[in-house]
């Protein structure tokens, strides 16, 4: 997925379009506390997901093209090498 979108964003410079790829890694839902069946393994914490999309909606102001959360689940916006 990430070879393609790179291949993406280089197609949509000369448009003008950003893409921004996200990987958020584990967010605190609170999908955890409700299994579908059974009992759920104990919640690992997670990220925030208002904190997650609110960098993500940040991101193209930034000239970025990588959202991720680091291990405790800050989001990190990066821009690569062009």
């Amino acid at each position: 997925m990430s070879a393609w979108l790179d291949a993406v964003r280089r197609e949509a410079r000369g448009g003008g379009a950003a893409v921004l790829e996200v990987r958020p890694g584990h967010l605190g839902s609170g999908l955890a506390q409700r299994p579908v069946a059974g009992t759920a393994p104990p919640p690992s914490g997670g990220g925030d997901p208002r904190e997650v999309a609110g960098a993500g909606a940040d991101a193209p102001t930034a000239d970025s093209d990588l959202l991720r959360t680091r291990p405790d689940g800050t989001p990190v916006v990066e821009r690569r090498a062009r």
